[in-house]
């Protein structure tokens, strides 16, 4: 729907979410249920203060 918005607004190319083809996923495989372990997630939000820490996605405390 998004891609559609944006063709209406001439974002993209108007009909590009016509030529997209969306994968079906089954429900059981469309959520992860693994649990990160504290050690790391550690690691992961070391790396973003690192190397991600002026990024606009990164928000996390």
């Amino acid at each position: 729907m998004f891609i559609k918005f944006l063709g209406s607004i001439d974002g993209v190319e108007q009909g590009l979410h016509d030529k997209m083809l969306i994968p079906s996923v089954e429900d059981e495989k469309a959520v992860r249920s693994s649990i990160l372990e504290a050690e790391k997630t550690e690691q992961v939000l070391d790396y973003l203060d690192k190397y991600e820490y002026a990024s606009k996605s990164t928000t996390h405390s």
